[in-house]
């Protein structure tokens, strides 16, 4: 996982959810995916995540990543 954390507004729509942090992250699998991370502003490089559900609305749900383990 690499990320990079957000603290300037760019979009009004991320409004409530400066700061936030989105990272690229690879998959056991080998496949990579562009994804905010939930929760740690901070997450470490190489750290290991699992995936988050997030429900918008009753039609909308977002996937997140939250840092599960220490880095490999």
């Amino acid at each position: 996982m690499t990320y990079v954390t957000f603290h300037r507004l760019y979009d009004p729509s991320f409004a409530d959810l400066l700061p936030y942090s989105t990272a690229v992250i690879e998959l056991d699998e080998g496949p990579r995916l562009l994804g905010r991370i939930s929760g740690s502003l901070d997450p470490s490089v190489g750290a290991r995540v699992s995936i988050v559900y997030e429900d918008l609305d009753d039609e909308t749900t977002v996937l997140l990543f939250e840092v599960t383990g220490a880095t490999l």
